[in-house]
């Protein structure tokens, strides 16, 4: 099972350690919302001058393969940028061009913590394992909140679970 605290820390930690969003307690650049959280997001404090996350609570299906359940997690992020002028199409062009590049960043890292979570090394939580590439696809934003720009990043993870059925809990 794929718990919601994995889930947050492993993209807090992407945010923080990847230059291009440089996430810290001082210039905040991260933030994990609902969707309907995201209309308010302008009333927060993140620092939309320079490209900032948002992290999209996941939703997720169960299956059974290989006499295993799965616990399959479809997730999403934003990578947005304020434009200072409104209607200034090349400062668009340009927050969209520098935001789908830092969006591509943080999807090659995760590919990358997969490929080396399978040669051995396990800096990464396991539901990376199911991350595929491939599937990742990536939509326009904008504008939003204060004429912000970037892209949406949809993105598949998952990991066998337990089957959790208990015996005793039934009648």
């Amino acid at each position: 099972m794929i718990t919601y605290t994995e889930y947050e820390a492993y993209f807090l930690d992407l945010a923080t350690r990847y230059h291009r969003i440089a996430h810290s307690e001082e210039n905040n650049h991260f933030a994990i919302m609902d969707i309907d959280d995201i209309l308010s997001a302008m009333n927060s404090s993140l620092n939309f001058d320079t490209p900032s996350m948002i992290l999209e609570n996941p939703e997720g299906r169960l299956s059974f393969k290989n006499n295993g359940m799965r616990d399959e997690n479809f997730g999403a992020f934003l990578i947005l940028q304020q434009c200072l002028t409104r209607g200034d199409v090349q400062q668009r062009r340009a927050a969209m061009d520098l935001t789908k590049s830092v969006g591509m960043g943080v999807a090659g890292r995760m590919h990358l913590d997969k490929t080396n979570r399978f040669k051995g090394t396990k800096t990464a939580p396991r539901f990376i394992e199911f991350f595929d590439l491939s599937q990742v696809k990536y939509f326009k934003v904008g504008p939003i909140f204060s004429n912000c720009y970037g892209w949406r990043f949809e993105f598949n993870i998952g990991q066998d679970a337990t089957l959790y059925y208990e015996p005793a809990d039934w009648d």
